[in-house]
């Protein structure tokens, strides 16, 4: 939901913060391809998370801290997910004319119109499908509670992280999936062995596809 920094950074952090485990990776890209420098995980007690939205929001944001320090995180730009069930989406179709500062803003004011059950302040999104040579543009519309973001974005940020994608995990773990052929290639600096490797493609697959999503393409 967020663009990042015009300087390429070097290390990349993907959240993910479920109602069972909270899971941190950090990965580095290089020429060859990523580089899985560092995970870690830590459970949460069943009534931490309901629903998708965090009651015990002091002692996940203890836990997430802990993750940081302990994989050397901190100031690292990263990418947090929220949980697929909170968030609203469907196509809408608008004019292929528009730029897209011009289609941002006629979805913002006809927000309410294409959520109409929603009553309380949403974060958007939106990406532009192929148009071809259509007059109509397709858009893939993303909508999340503005008080849900901004949790989840407080509870990574005084974590020590530096938030510069807002995903959802369900696109993070799609993403992790087309990657995984790339991902096996890469320089692993924790010579992880075949167990470990395989923990990370079911455990750490959607902070893994977070954090490929927030490091640039060489």
């Amino acid at each position: 939901m967020f663009s990042f920094l015009k300087k390429k950074p070097k290390h990349s952090v993907g959240l993910d913060i479920q109602p069972d485990a909270i899971r941190l990776t950090r990965i580095q890209r290089a020429k060859s391809g990523f580089i899985l420098e560092d995970f870690a995980s830590v459970t949460l007690p069943s009534e931490a998370i309901l629903n998708g939205k965090i009651k015990q929001f002091r002692l996940v944001q203890s836990l997430v801290t802990q993750l940081v320090k302990k994989t050397k995180s901190q100031g690292c730009c990263a990418a947090i997910a929220l949980p697929s069930q909170s968030v609203l989406s469907q196509r809408i179709k608008m004019s292929a004319a528009l730029r897209p500062l011009e289609r941002e803003a006629e979805i913002a004011a006809n927000l309410t119109h294409y959520f109409p059950a929603v009553t309380e302040d949403l974060h958007f999104d939106f990406v532009e499908m192929d148009a071809g040579f259509s007059e109509v543009q397709e858009v893939l519309l993303v909508g999340a509670s503005s008080e849900q973001v901004n949790t989840y974005l407080t509870i990574a940020e005084q974590a020590g992280l530096s938030v510069k994608i807002v995903d959802v995990d369900s696109y993070a773990k799609q993403r992790f999936v087309a990657e995984t052929i790339e991902f096996q290639q890469l320089q692993i600096a924790s010579s992880l062995n075949t167990q470990q490797w395989q923990q990370v493609a079911t455990q750490f697959s959607v902070s893994c596809g977070l954090a490929m999503r927030s490091l640039p393409v060489w």
